[in-house]
């Protein structure tokens, strides 16, 4: 039974090293928080043209939010600054852009964003502080958005700086939408 069960691990131990390389050597990013679809992402260098609205991008979270994050089990452990893991959102203002975030959610240029009104709790009940905004974005100024009611994101931690990048992001393959 000892030598099974010795076995089993080295199995899990060499699949496990193995896929860690597949995905280092693939510049994959694995996406298992609920403000995205579940999936396998691809990480892409910027290409020059700048990030942009709508670009998914793979970001550290703004430090002092980042250990809020984690405390919270919103992040795990990682290797941003904070130490903690990036998270994936979509750019939804860029520079030049005004932004509003209010209790009735997120204003990009006075556009309402889809399901960007800030949650009151968590999922587990725990209250959240909304940011409260009403600016334009200076050069290298990102508010980072998901679609979905869940995400912590810019309603929460406000502007992120481009320095806060990582890469893009493209989607692999993703499972259905985890709603």
């Amino acid at each position: 039974m000892l030598k099974a069960l010795a076995c089993v691990s080295a199995g899990v131990f060499v699949l496990s090293l193995a896929v860690h390389t597949a995905l280092d050597h693939t510049r994959a990013w694995i996406n298992i928080s609920d403000s995205l679809p579940y999936g396998l992402y691809q990480t892409e260098a910027e290409d020059g043209s700048g990030y942009q609205t709508g670009d998914l991008v793979l970001s550290c979270v703004p430090e002092l939010y980042a250990h809020y994050a984690f405390d919270r089990g919103y992040i795990a452990a990682g290797s941003c600054s904070a130490r903690t893991a990036p998270v994936g959102k979509y750019i939804a203002a860029a520079p030049g852009d005004h932004v509003i975030i209010n209790a009735d959610g997120v204003f990009v240029n006075g556009r309402l964003m889809k399901n960007s009104r800030p949650a009151l709790v968590d999922s587990e009940g725990q209250p959240l502080i909304a940011r409260k905004m009403n600016k334009v974005l200076s050069d290298g100024e990102y508010i980072l958005l998901n679609p979905k009611m869940n995400s912590f994101d810019s309603r929460y931690f406000g502007v992120v700086s481009e320095e806060h990048f990582i890469a893009k992001l493209r989607k692999l393959y993703t499972l259905a939408d985890n709603s």
